[in-house]
C-alpha cells in the first residue's frame, strides 16, 4: 500500500470520527428513536398475534353402494352341480345358467341418531350408442322396486332383479330389427336407481345414485360387468378464525433492534461524555493540512530541494495559498519536500518557502536561516549535496502523499 493511499485511509477515520462527533447528540436521538418505535413494534407484534384462518369439519357422513350377481346352474353337466349357484364370475355359461340375479345394495355411514328414506328401483334396458356414448335409442323395462323409511346408520338397503341372457338377446335383435338398423353399438344392462331423502346433522339431503350391470353376451358365454358403484363422502366445513404466530424475524428482530439501539445510544452517549470520540489537535491539525494540500494539488509536485537551491535570500510566505499564487505569477511549480517537510518555489533573485506551522516551526527556520546564511562553496560533487541536505535541520510541517505530475 501507498503512502498516499494510508494517508487517505487514515484522513477518512478522521472525517469520520468529526463527523460523529459534530453530530452526536442527533445520532442519539436518532438511535433512541429507533428504539422506541422497535419496541412499540415488538409489543404490538405480541399483544395483537395474526388471525389465521382454516377450514374446521363441522359434520361428515358417507353413503356407499354396491353390486353383486350371481347365476344358479340349471343344467346337468360333467363340471358343475345342478342347483348350484355360482357367484361375481366373469363369464356364465348360457346354456347352463341363462338366467343371473344382480342385486344392488346401498349404506351409509352418520350419527346414530340420524335417519333417510330410500327408494330403490330396477329396470331392464336395451339401446344402442355411438362414438362418444351418443345413445341413438333406448328401451327400457321395469324389474322392480323397493322402499327403506328411516334407514339407520349402518343398516343396507337392497334390491335385486334376474334377467334371462338368452331372452333378453332375442329382444334386443327383435328391437333392432323392428327399427331397421344397426347404427351404433347395442347394449343390454340392469339399471339401479336408488333416491335418498332426510336429513342429517340439521341439513338436507336428497341424492341420487346410479349404478348398473352391463350383460354382454358372446354366443354360448356371457359376461356381466359393474360400474357406478363406490363411497360418496360428505363433508361440511365452515371457516374458523384461529391464532396464529409470527416467524422469529416479526417475532424478536424489534426487540434486537431495540437492544442495539439502546447499547449504541448509551456507548455513543459515553464516548462523548469522556472525550473518547473526537478528533485529537495532530488529527485535527493533519486534517486541515491534507484539505490544504488537495485544493492546491494541481500546483504541487514532489521532490527533492538540494540544499544549494535553499541558499541565497529566502521570502517566507504566510499560507501555502499565497506561495502557489508566487508560482502562478512567475509560472513556476510549487515544489514539496517531504523530507524537509517545506513547499519550495524557485526565483530568479529569491525563493520562496512555506512550512505547515508546528511546534518545531521555529527550529525548523533557524536551520533553514543557517543554511541561506552560509557561504557558498566554489564546487560541490552530488554526494556532497546529498551529504549537506540530510544534515540541514528540516522544516517544520508533514506533507504525506504520491508524487504530483507537473501541469
Amino acid at each position: 500500500m501507498t503512502e498516499k493511499h494510508t494517508d487517505e485511509g487514515r484522513m477518512r477515520r478522521i472525517r469520520a470520527k468529526q463527523f460523529i462527533t459534530d453530530r452526536a447528540s442527533g445520532i442519539v436521538v436518532v438511535l433512541v428513536l429507533v428504539g422506541v418505535v422497535s419496541g412499540g413494534i415488538g409489543y404490538y407484534t405480541h399483544a395483537n398475534p395474526p388471525v389465521e384462518t382454516e377450514q374446521r369439519t363441522v359434520s361428515s357422513w358417507e353413503e356407499s353402494t354396491s353390486l353383486t350377481h350371481q347365476a344358479t346352474v340349471q343344467r346337468s353337466n360333467p363340471v358343475f352341480d345342478r342347483g348350484e349357484t355360482l357367484s361375481d364370475r366373469e363369464v356364465y355359461f348360457t346354456q347352463l345358467s341363462p338366467e343371473f340375479t344382480g342385486t344392488h345394495a346401498y349404506a351409509f355411514q352418520a350419527n346414530e341418531s340420524e335417519r333417510l328414506d330410500v327408494e330403490l328401483d330396477a329396470m331392464l334396458r336395451y339401446r344402442a350408442v355411438g362414438e362418444g356414448n351418443q345413445t341413438y335409442w333406448q328401451h327400457t323395462t321395469p324389474l322392480n322396486e323397493r322402499r327403506y323409511e328411516a334407514l339407520e346408520p349402518g343398516e343396507t338397503a337392497t334390491i335385486s332383479a334376474s334377467i334371462n341372457v338368452s331372452e333378453a338377446a332375442t329382444e334386443l335383435d327383435r328391437i333392432r330389427s323392428e327399427i331397421g338398423s344397426n347404427t351404433g353399438r347395442a347394449e343390454i344392462a340392469i339399471v339401479y336407481t336408488a333416491r335418498v331423502e332426510g336429513s342429517v346433522d340439521g341439513r338436507t339431503v336428497a341424492e341420487t345414485h346410479r349404478t348398473q350391470l352391463g350383460v354382454e353376451p358372446s354366443g354360448s358365454t356371457y359376461a356381466v360387468v359393474p360400474s357406478g358403484t363406490g363411497r360418496s363422502p360428505h363433508v361440511t366445513t365452515t371457516e374458523v378464525e384461529t391464532e396464529g404466530s409470527y416467524g422469529p424475524l416479526r417475532a424478536y428482530g424489534p426487540f434486537v433492534v431495540l437492544l442495539g439501539s439502546i447499547l449504541g445510544a448509551a456507548g455513543l452517549w459515553t464516548l462523548k461524555r469522556r472525550e473518547k470520540l473526537s478528533p485529537t489537535a495532530e488529527e485535527l491539525t493533519a486534517l486541515e493540512r491534507h484539505r490544504e494540500r488537495s485544493e492546491f494539488g494541481d500546483w504541487i509536485s514532489r521532490a527533492r530541494v538540494p540544499g544549494h537551491a535553499l541558499e541565497g535570500t529566502r521570502i517566507d510566505v504566510e499560507s501555502l495559498e499565497d506561495l502557489v499564487d508566487i508560482a502562478i505569477d512567475s509560472n513556476e511549480r510549487v515544489i514539496e519536500d517531504p523530507s524537509r517537510e517545506l513547499f519550495f518555489v524557485a526565483g530568479e533573485r529569491f525563493h520562496y518557502t512555506y512550512a505547515f506551522e508546528t511546534p518545531d516551526a521555529d527550529d525548523a527556520t533557524v536551520a533553514v536561516d543557517q543554511s541561506a546564511d552560509s557561504e557558498p562553496q566554489p564546487s560541490r560533487t552530488d554526494a556532497d549535496a546529498r551529504a549537506e541536505s540530510t544534515t540541514d535541520a528540516p522544516p517544520s510541517g508533514v506533507v504525506t502523499g504520491e508524487p504530483d505530475h507537473p501541469t
